[in-house]
């Protein structure tokens, strides 16, 4: 099974009849199939941290979503020069 994982995760087999395994941060990765029936890849898989790539589509969209990653703040400053904040006076700055 291949998955992408938006964080480091260590999946303990359920059982622990095998070792754990271990993902990288913004990475893929091909696991055993049992990583999908441990609680920590239910726990990731729930909030969106971890998912399945099942297809050559699913893999080039996660690459997609890895390449623009650090683009929240570039999205906050361009929401603050859209309100005309970007030279708005800070409150914090000013003395009375």
């Amino acid at each position: 099974m291949r998955i992408f994982s938006k964080r480091a995760f260590k999946f303990d087999h359920p059982a622990g009849q095998e070792p754990a395994v271990i993902v990288k941060s913004h990475s893929f990765a091909d696991v055993p199939d049992w990583v999908a029936k441990s609680a920590m890849f239910h726990l990731a898989s729930g909030v969106g941290e971890v998912s399945i790539i099942e297809t050559k589509q699913d893999e080039k969209s996660a690459e997609a979503k890895t390449k623009g990653r650090g683009g929240r703040q570039k999205a906050d400053d361009e929401d603050k020069k859209a309100d005309g904040e970007e030279n708005a006076p800070n409150v914090a700055d000013e003395t009375e």
